[in-house]
C-alpha cells in the first residue's frame, strides 16, 4: 500500500507505527553438571557459526566445541548431553526449542544447566596391580579427566576384579572412567591392572621389564642403603623399617596421607613415591600446594599432636624432623619425567628389581 494512502505519516502528530523484530539471541549462559554432581563455573557460549538457528541441539554442540579441547569432555567421543531450564528443571530441553524461548541461559547467574555423563572433578580410585606369584599391591591413582583415564586404560590394562583367595578374578575390560567408578563402589569388585615380570613396558629405546609388587619397600630399602644418598644426605635410617606409613587426623575416619616410604637423616625425612612407571601424575601428587603429599608430610612435622599414625609408633620416629626430600623413584623412568621432577625439586631412583638402585638423579 502507499504511504500516500495511509492516514498517518503526514505530521509528527500521527506518526507511523514500525514493528521490529526481537533481537536474534546469540549467547547463552551454560553450567556443566557432571555424574559426581559437581558443576563447572558458567561460561557464556556463542552459537556455532554454522549453525544459523541458535536452538538447543546448537547449545549441545557449543558445549562440546567449548569443553571438548584438553577440558572435561576430551575424550569422552559422542556422549548424549541433555539441557535443562535451569537448576530446578524437571524435565530436560528438546532439541528444536530456541534459546530465546528459554527462561535461563541470558545471565551468569541463572544459566542453562547441561548434564553430562563425565566427571567434573578429579576421581581418585583404588587400583590393584600385581599378580598372585609376585604379590598384589594396592595404590591410589588419581584421574583428571576422562582422557587421562583413557591414556591408562589403552589397550585394555584396566580390568573389574574380584577379590579371592590367593589372588583376583578378572572379569572383563573396564572402558571408561564411569565403569571404573561403578566398579570400584562395587560391593563385590575391584579394579585391577597387572603388571608383573612378565609384562613389558614399551617406550622408543626398546623393552624394559616392569614389576610392581613390593616396589614400595624394595626402593625405601635401597635409598637408605645408597652411597649416593648417604653421600648426599648424611647417615640415614629406615622409618617403619622401611615400610609404608599411614597418617590420620586426630577424630577424622578418613586417611589424610599415605607414605610409599620413610627415610630419615637427623634433621629431614626422605619421602619415597614408589611407582613401577613414574608419571606426571605422580609428580603433581607430591608437589601440589596443600594437597601434595610433601606439604601434608611437613604439616604432620609442624603439628605431630593433631595425627595418629599406622603403625601407632611411626609418628614418634619422626619428632624433631624439620624437612621433606620429596624422591620419585621406580622401575622405568621415561627422560621428561625424570626433567620434570628434577625442575620440581624432585630426587629421581631407578632400581634394578633386584633391591639396589641402577641410576639416581639427585638434587
Amino acid at each position: 500500500e502507499a504511504v500516500a494512502d495511509l492516514k498517518g505519516g503526514r505530521d509528527e502528530d500521527n506518526p507511523l507505527y514500525v514493528m521490529a523484530p526481537k533481537p536474534a539471541v546469540r549467547t547463552a549462559w551454560v553450567q556443566l553438571e557432571g555424574l559426581d554432581k559437581a558443576k563447572s563455573a558458567p561460561t557464556e557460549l556463542e552459537a556455532p557459526i554454522q549453525r544459523p538457528v541458535f536452538n538447543v541441539d546448537a547449545v549441545k554442540a557449543g558445549i562440546k566445541e567449548r569443553f571438548g579441547r584438553g577440558d572435561i569432555l576430551t575424550g569422552v567421543g559422542s556422549m548424549p548431553l541433555e539441557v535443562f531450564d535451569g537448576d530446578d528443571a524437571a524435565e530436560a530441553l528438546k532439541p528444536d526449542i530456541l534459546v530465546a524461548d528459554v527462561q535461563c541461559g541470558k545471565h551468569k547467574e541463572k544459566p542453562l544447566l547441561v548434564k553430562a555423563p563425565v566427571f567434573v572433578k578429579p576421581v581418585e580410585l583404588t587400583v590393584w596391580i600385581g599378580n598372585a606369584e609376585d604379590g598384589l599391591v594396592e595404590t591410589l591413582e588419581r584421574f583428571e579427566s576422562e582422557q587421562k583415564f583413557q591414556d591408562v586404560a589403552a589397550g585394555g590394562e584396566l580390568q573389574r576384579a574380584n577379590m579371592e583367595a590367593g589372588g583376583l578374578k578378572p572379569l572383563g575390560n573396564i572402558l571408561s572412567l564411569r565403569e571404573a567408578v561403578e566398579a570400584s563402589n562395587a560391593p563385590d569388585t575391584v579394579l585391577y591392572r597387572g603388571y608383573s615380570f612378565s609384562n613389558m613396558v614399551h617406550d622408543h629405546q626398546g623393552f624394559i621389564k616392569n614389576h610392581a609388587s613390593g616396589i614400595e619397600l624394595q626402593t625405601t630399602r635401597a635409598i637408605a642403603s645408597d652411597e649416593a644418598f648417604q653421600n648426599a644426605y648424611g647417615e640415614m635410617s629406615l622409618v617403619n623399617r622401611g615400610e609404608s606409613v599411614l597418617f590420620k587426623e586426630i577424630g577424622q575416619k578418613r586417611k589424610y596421607l599415605e607414605c610409599d616410604g620413610l627415610v630419615k637423616n637427623t634433621d629431614a625425612v626422605l619421602l619415597n613415591e614408589a611407582k613401577a612407571a613414574p608419571l606426571d601424575k605422580h609428580i603433581h601428587s607430591l608437589m601440589a600446594p596443600q594437597e601434595g603429599k610433601v606439604d601434608k608430610l611437613s604439616n604432620v612435622l609442624k603439628n605431630p599432636e593433631r595425627f595418629t599414625s599406622t603403625p601407632a609408633g611411626a609418628i614418634e620416629e619422626l619428632q624433631g624432623l624439620k624437612r621433606v626430600i620429596p624422591v620419585l623413584s621406580g622401575f622405568f623412568f621415561k627422560h621428561n619425567i625424570v626433567q620434570q621432577a628434577r625442575s620440581s625439586g624432585i630426587a629421581c631412583v631407578r632400581t634394578d628389581g633386584k633391591g639396589y638402585i641402577s641410576e639416581s638423579f639427585l638434587q
